[in-house]
């Protein structure tokens, strides 16, 4: 008798977004440290529940928290002036 392995394949659906995150997860979400995580939580500036010991933020609350902040402003970089030997030289070369 031959053994055949049959291998299931499996369908993969749509990808399924956490609803809760744990502090360190929401600390690499918005690119902040654990502390400011928990100085946010503590201003209600994001939410957070109680799963027995540990505590996860509503991944919601994240996102909003995330739109809230100003837009960051700029300045492009200062023009460079070519020096004019150096173009010089780099015409003379030819």
């Amino acid at each position: 008798m031959v053994n055949q392995n049959k291998t299931r394949k499996i369908k993969a659906g749509p990808l399924l977004e956490p609803a809760l995150v744990t502090v360190p997860n929401a600390a690499r979400f918005l690119g902040q440290g654990k502390s400011t995580i928990y100085e946010l939580m503590g201003l209600g500036e994001i939410e957070a529940v109680k799963a027995g010991a540990r505590t996860l933020l509503k991944v919601p609350s994240l996102k909003r928290y995330a739109a809230s902040l100003p837009p960051a402003k700029i300045k492009p970089p200062p023009v460079r002036k070519r020096k004019l030997a150096a173009v010089a030289d780099a015409g003379n070369a030819r």
